[in-house]
């Protein structure tokens, strides 16, 4: 019974300590502490953020991770309906790597990028990159990072009904390769398939949405 008691208060304690390093803190559905603001006004840990629409624009909630003010991670956008309109990964708060958009119909556009090893604002950084003229043959560019994220990859449209990619693109380090741009679907049309049209507001942060993101 002792025994008991003791655990419990040291864990209120080790709780009650953790939270005392951060200024503010929500509690989430799920008992856990989210949108966590450190004593130097920073963001870390798990955060959901709700915006509303505004001039037209639809209202829209976003979920992932800061560390030191900065995303890390993958980070998920939903409408305000509940329905998932974005998946981004993220490095220092450059998006890195597979970025998939999509509409209530299915997924549109997948991304591919590539953001900055480190924190420097400028830096070297080196990487593979195919030969031209020998796709087998792959050799070292030395390149200069600005602390944004560069287009790196091939990038692909799809008809969000069917499924199938109606057009694609390859960068290499933001530059589009010759021969890279697909002509099956011009880049216009296939990017504004992911506008969304306008959604009725949805219920305040007490209401019950459809259940497919964590706000409830």
């Amino acid at each position: 019974m002792y025994g008991r008691l003791i655990i419990l208060c040291c864990l209120f304690s080790l709780t009650a300590a953790a939270q005392n390093q951060y200024k503010s803190f929500v509690k989430g559905v799920h008992g856990d502490s989210i949108n966590k603001v450190d004593m130097s006004d920073r963001k870390q840990g798990k955060w959901v953020e709700r915006f509303p629409a505004l001039r037209g624009n639809p209202g829209y909630e976003e979920e992932g991770y800061y560390l030191d003010d900065l995303k890390v991670g993958t980070w998920k956008t939903y409408n305000l309906m509940g329905d998932k309109i974005a998946e981004e990964t993220f490095r220092y708060g450059n998006k890195d790597g597979r970025c998939r958009y999509y509409t209530v119909a299915g997924l549109v556009r997948e991304e591919y990028w590539r953001a900055p090893r480190k924190l420097d604002k400028q830096q070297l950084d080196t990487i593979l990159v195919a030969d031209p003229a020998d796709p087998n043959v792959y050799k070292k560019v030395v390149l200069k990072m600005e602390g944004q994220s560069l287009r790196h990859g091939t990038w692909r449209y799809f008809d969000p009904v069917y499924g199938r990619v109606i057009a694609e693109e390859k960068y290499v380090l933001d530059v589009l390769q010759e021969g890279g741009a697909a002509a099956v679907a011009p880049r216009d049309t296939a990017v504004k398939k992911q506008v969304m049209p306008k959604l009725p507001d949805a219920p305040r942060m007490g209401g019950k949405s459809r259940n497919k993101s964590v706000i409830q």
